[in-house]
């Protein structure tokens, strides 16, 4: 029999809007190291970025009052954080933790930094390319959904590269340009050595309706909050082509400020598209058997105390 690992990871996932982070925060206060509270790591690729706070939907001031949180608005929206840079940055946090007898939470809605994490994925650190990024940018798009297709069928799958772009990627050239990069890239081993972990991986279940309508809310509450001004402020600095600004929000509300919609339409298309990215959300964790789907805090509060003590499998909901 296997000892097992004193090294606890507790994984809060799910689609925008499911109430991870309310969640994750009342979780990590009760669940307490021998040197203190749990701590939380964003799993979460716009909200690492600094300035961007709305429309990212980063937890608010109580919330991050509650609880430490890491790797929340620490990256400059300039700059090309990778996966791979997430993955070094959050086993660099995980063992701080550990070491100072802390349980870490990771807490986001990212599927692929997510899964960095918990398979431990090997990971393609493509640097940007210039000569081969200015030869793509004289080729059509048909030209470029071509290469990039042939491009994918040619690399082996553990390079956390696993999901084909969506069909709304696929029509972007920037993101073309940019996934062929990292597909005609050698494969670089991330030079971290992985430590040994426990995992249990938690969701809020809800309906779908119930969180399209909780979707709706939120985007009524962005601009409420300033969404308008905020988007306003970022392209004085940042172009709307850097991947930090091309998330859900700032490319409609550009649009509204460019006379090209009304508001009432860039408030249509945030909420259409949001609902979309929740839906890919969705599919990508319901292939995942070892999540562990509950309804409330008491369930995951339940789940999470046997995991605490140890005794079983906890990656797997049926063991």
């Amino acid at each position: 029999m296997t000892t097992p690992s004193k090294n606890k990871l507790i994984v809060i996932l799910g689609p925008t809007a499911s109430g991870k982070t309310a969640l994750a925060v009342k979780l990590a206060r009760f669940f307490n190291g021998p040197m203190g509270q749990g701590e939380i790591i964003s799993a979460d690729s716009r909200q690492i970025y600094k300035e961007l706070d709305i429309a990212t939907n980063k937890p608010t001031m109580a919330e991050l009052k509650k609880a430490k949180h890491h790797l929340i608005g620490c990256v400059s929206p300039k700059k090309n954080y990778s996966v791979a840079d997430f993955q070094k940055d959050a086993f660099k946090i995980m063992k701080k933790l550990w070491q100072e007898g802390k349980i870490p939470f990771l807490v986001g809605g990212t599927g692929l930094y997510i899964d960095a994490i918990v398979k431990k994925l090997t990971l393609a650190g493509a640097k940007p390319n210039p000569r081969l990024r200015q030869k793509l940018e004289e080729k059509t798009l048909a030209e470029l959904q071509k290469i990039y297709l042939e491009s994918y069928s040619n690399v082996p799958r553990n390079i956390g590269i696993e999901e084909k772009l969506n069909e709304s990627d696929f029509k972007n050239r920037r993101r073309l340009i940019r996934k062929i990069e990292i597909l005609k890239s050698p494969t670089v081993k991330n030079k971290n050595s992985f430590p040994d972990f426990e995992i249990i991986k938690i969701a809020r279940a809800l309906p779908r309706f119930e969180l399209n309508k909780k979707i709706d809310t939120n985007v009524g509450k962005m601009f409420r909050q300033g969404l308008i001004k905020e988007t306003a402020k970022s392209l004085k600095k940042y172009s709307i082509n850097l991947p930090a600004m091309s998330g859900i929000g700032y490319p409609e509300v550009k649009k509204y400020l460019d006379g090209k919609i009304s508001l009432s339409e860039a408030k249509k298309l945030i909420k259409i598209r949001t609902h979309q990215y929740a839906k890919r959300q969705m599919t990508w964790f319901k292939r995942d058997e070892n999540i562990h789907w509950v309804k409330n805090y008491a369930e995951a509060k339940k789940l999470i105390s046997k995991f605490v003590k140890g005794g079983k499998n906890w990656d797997s909901p049926k063991s």
